[in-house]
């Protein structure tokens, strides 16, 4: 790469899309594009620009312009136990087809920006079997591909936020997405609609009793004058609260986020509350950088609920960034607080 840039003049662009724990199986481009593309597809190892293989991190990165083909069940790490996480940093995934990821057991972290369509009919079950943990955004899933059958079955999610979905449809009646993940704890959806009418628990099955659901007022009266039948399901059966969302003032920002009692794996979070919106205050997310993860900036790593509480799980001796922001209760986002910079023990 020296070589080319002293006498081209020309420097290779930065990768834009990181995949871990996969470096030493899928160490060239051919077998990496081999999973991120369905069959006939016509992702090309040259569209990879920059490919570098980091055997001893098990990471695989690269550079692409071009818009992924459909990733689907003719790959796409189906059954790989060694994928820890995908980071698509432009959006250029699109769209995830049937049995993508199914069973890829340690796949934790995930960043699809670009991803507007889920699909998985006919039994092939797309993200199911995962390890994928904590909060998941899919800020551009509309739902417009939404044969969702099993979809994160049994994954460790506490939040989904989900803005834009607009509709969830299943095959049949046999079918389930969203289902049986007892660790959930919020889900925003707050303009979907349009539900599956084959059965009333099918969606979000088995949803935890207190998760928060974020829902289109419509939901409340479209039954006849009475709730949705899956309302009534989450909230009679299964002891979720509802929160219709019908305001979109945004929360109030933290701005004098400190740091305190650090040890080598955690740190306490100080601060003075905003003033509440028209909502109140509800939580703040807490988003944590150590500079070398590269799923860290995209995902957030806790919640807090006031000043003084404590950030867990740190490694020791390492430097990170960290900022929140204030959620209310409506889960309207503040923009992010100031950023401090600290060393664990």
């Amino acid at each position: 790469m020296k070589i080319r840039e002293k006498i081209f003049k020309t420097r290779l662009p930065d990768p834009n899309s990181f995949v871990g724990g996969v470096g030493i199986a899928l160490n060239t481009r051919a077998l990496l594009r081999a999973q991120l593309a369905s069959a006939g597809a016509t992702l090309r190892t040259t569209q990879m620009k920059n490919f570098r293989n980091d055997g001893p991190n098990n990471e695989c990165s690269f550079f692409i312009r071009d818009q992924y083909p459909r990733m689907g069940y003719t790959a796409s790490f189906i059954s790989n136990p060694n994928l820890t996480y995908l980071v698509d940093e432009g959006g250029h995934i699109k769209a995830i087809n049937q049995g993508a990821f199914n069973g890829a057991s340690n796949f934790q972290r995930i960043h699809f920006p670009g991803v507007t369509g889920l699909l998985s009919p006919s039994g092939y079950f797309t993200l199911n079997g995962t390890g994928i943990k904590g909060w998941v955004s899919l800020p551009k899933l509309t739902g417009q591909e939404s044969h969702m059958n099993h979809i994160f079955n049994g994954s460790k999610v506490t939040t989904f936020y989900m803005p834009l979905l607009t509709r969830i449809a299943l095959q049949l009646a046999s079918r389930t997405n969203f289902a049986n993940i007892t660790t959930l704890k919020r889900v925003y959806m707050p303009i979907c609609q349009t539900l599956s009418s084959l059965t009333s628990s099918d969606i979000f099955l088995n949803v935890p009793a207190g998760t928060i659901m974020y829902l289109d007022p419509f939901l409340a009266t479209n039954n006849g004058g009475g709730r949705d039948a899956h309302v009534v399901y989450w909230e009679d059966t299964r002891a979720a609260v509802i929160r219709y969302v019908d305001d979109l003032t945004a929360a109030n920002p933290v701005v004098d986020l400190a740091s305190a009692n650090i040890t080598v794996n955690s740190v306490d979070l100080t601060f003075t509350p905003p003033a509440p919106n028209v909502n109140g205050n509800d939580f703040y997310e807490v988003w944590i950088d150590d500079g070398v993860s590269r799923w860290m900036k995209y995902v957030s790593w806790q919640e807090v609920t006031g000043s003084g509480q404590t950030v867990t799980g740190l490694a020791s001796a390492t430097n990170y960034d960290i900022k929140i922001r204030n959620v209310d209760t409506l889960h309207n986002y503040s923009t992010f607080s100031n950023i401090i910079n600290f060393t664990t023990l």
